[in-house]
């Protein structure tokens, strides 16, 4: 059995050779990820210009295909509209677990309604 040296060494070996290849495919990728924005440029524009969402072809269908990303910037008068209005579908749940470990160190326990899944992973440094 390798002694734990040899087993870390073997890791950050690894790892470096991992990075290698990763910005190796991110470099090969930039030239295609280019080539695909100038066609979806010229395709939005044929689309906006024939006045038409979607174009059926032989080769495939392209449309437009529309997204709303929200954002708080306004917290305050945000959450004052939700509350007002009866509103609350408009709001997600998430915790943010560096608040919960921070809260649980200092009262010994999770906040309620709060469920903990502690996870132990290997980490390697140089």
């Amino acid at each position: 059995m390798a002694d734990i040296n040899q087993m870390v060494a073997a890791y950050i070996q690894l790892r470096d050779q991992k990075k290698q290849i990763q910005d190796r495919h991110k470099e090969e990728l930039e030239t295609t990820i280019a080539k695909m924005a100038i066609v979806e440029a010229g395709l939005l524009d044929m689309l906006n210009t024939t006045g038409v969402e979607s174009a059926r072809t032989d080769a495939g269908t392209a449309y437009k295909n529309t997204r709303v990303k929200a954002r708080v910037e306004n917290r305050e008068a945000f959450f004052g509209f939700v509350k007002d209005n009866d509103l609350y579908h408009m709001l997600s749940s998430a915790v943010s677990d560096p608040a919960i470990r921070e809260f649980i160190e200092a009262n010994g326990e999770a906040p309620p309604g709060v469920g903990i899944n502690t996870v132990v992973t290997i980490n390697v440094r140089r």
